[in-house]
């Protein structure tokens, strides 16, 4: 299993849109951690 961090913008929008995004492509958020990085698990 790969973890990929995304380093995102300080943008709720942003991070709902993104967490949409990765499920409708069969990713997995994993971890959100501190200022806007976010972990997406490659399933």
């Amino acid at each position: 299993m790969h973890s990929i961090p995304l380093l995102l913008r300080n943008s709720t929008n942003r991070c709902f849109n993104l967490t949409g995004v990765a499920e409708m492509l069969g990713y997995k958020i994993i971890s959100g951690a501190g200022e806007g990085v976010v972990y997406i698990s490659v399933l």
